[in-house]
């Protein structure tokens, strides 16, 4: 029979004030990093690879979006900077990057469930300074050093194999900087190698046609920010440009978005200091991270930035739970009944969160107003009880015996 003790109730309601933008210091990355690649798998987002002072990286980072808690997990093979990573299906794909005997082609896939490394068929083309993006269920790497490529190879999980679409009409390097929005892959920024010309260029390509077309160019010419999609919405945060005779340097702190029903960039709120060579990445709380890189002097950076967008409510404040939503055990079945009250049912959804912010699945039904969840098969512990509704979230922490 399954025990349920209601704990301290932690109900919140993010209320129905303006929206607004904010910017919020979380726990640092264990140690500082740049030129990692990012994924993000239900609670976590993981940050993979990279270099520091010392050399390239192959080091694992997990950071729990819910408890703001960092863990190191399982390194990689082979270590490397300037890597692509995209997620598949709740997989992992680290992809190319380079080390100090040049770039390279090696693809590692990730089981964040067993933690562990599996080594996948090689990229046709062995680059760094690239970026990839998931259309479907298929990973799409382009552009890249050496040289300045323009060519696009696209990786199938299922079958673990390449193929090769149409090339860009022009290559560039321009690592995280590739973002898909509605099914199609956007490549913005980015610089030519060989003589230092940056771009402002937005390239897109429809994996329907195998075509590229021009879209919207960005406000400014720039090289190494980082790009996230969020809501519709293609961020790209910070990045560098620099001379021949003048290095390159993160002198940007800026922050804009590709709006996909108006086609027009849109500045948004600045990020908190001047960064390149970072990486973001939308978090399961629909909230942005942009982790690590560079500062505005070059040195190597363990910052974590939270970024909540306009369109998330983001006044929060305590809320009395009394006579609305109400959490309360069934011992005698093993079922938690969650009523939500006088919200609006239409607009909610439920989730058990472990105290490590895993998302746990659990059967469950709802009938006039009320959620019931079978608990049966869940393990001891502690746990987060979650409604999701329009405008609101609510909380209650719950420990199963």
């Amino acid at each position: 029979m399954k025990k349920f003790i209601l704990s301290i109730v932690c109900f919140y309601a993010l209320g129905q004030a303006n929206a607004i933008e904010t910017w919020t210091v979380k726990a640092p990355m264990p140690s500082p990093t740049t030129t990692f690649g990012i994924a993000s798998v239900d609670s976590m987002i993981y940050c993979i690879g990279g270099a520091d002072v010392t050399g390239v990286l192959s080091s694992v980072y997990a950071y729990n979006v819910y408890t703001d808690v960092w863990t190191t997990k399982t390194s990689m093979s082979t270590a490397r900077g300037e890597l692509g990573v995209a997620q598949v299906a709740g997989k992992i794909y680290a992809i190319g990057g380079f080390t100090s005997a040049g770039a390279l082609n090696v693809v590692e896939e990730y089981d964040p469930a067993t933690d562990t490394w599996t080594t996948k068929s090689p990229m046709p083309t062995a680059r760094s300074q690239f970026s990839v993006s998931v259309i479907g269920n298929k990973i799409y790497a382009i552009g890249g050093y050496p040289g300045s490529y323009a060519t696009l190879e696209i990786y199938d999980p299922t079958t673990d194999s390449w193929s090769t679409g149409s090339s860009m009409s022009f290559g560039r390097i321009q690592g995280r900087g590739a973002a898909t929005l509605g099914g199609k892959l956007f490549f913005v920024g980015g610089k030519n190698y060989a003589n230092n010309v940056y771009y402002d260029s937005c390239s897109i390509y429809d994996p329907s046609s195998d075509t590229w077309s021009t879209g919207t160019n960005m406000p400014f010419q720039r090289f190494a920010g980082s790009i996230a999609y969020a809501n519709s919405r293609l961020y790209y945060f910070g990045g560098a440009i620099g001379t021949p005779a003048s290095p390159e340097i993160p002198n940007f702190n800026s922050n804009v978005y590709y709006d996909s029903t108006s086609g027009s960039w849109v500045t948004a709120l600045s990020c908190l200091k001047k960064r390149s060579s970072g990486s973001a990445v939308e978090g399961a709380n629909g909230k942005i991270y942009y982790i690590g890189g560079l500062d505005s002097v070059g040195n190597v950076v363990d910052w974590n930035h939270e970024y909540a967008p306009d369109y998330l409510t983001t006044n929060v404040s305590e809320y009395n739970s009394a006579g609305n939503v109400s959490v309360y055990p069934v011992p005698c079945d093993g079922r938690l009944m969650v009523n939500v009250g006088n919200l609006n049912a239409a607009d909610c959804s439920f989730n058990v969160v472990s105290i490590s912010g895993q998302i746990i699945e659990v059967p469950f039904t709802y009938t006039n107003g009320i959620f019931s969840a079978d608990m049966t098969n869940v393990a001891s512990g502690v746990y987060i009880v979650q409604l999701n509704s329009k405008d609101e979230i609510y909380k209650q922490s719950i420990i199963v015996k």
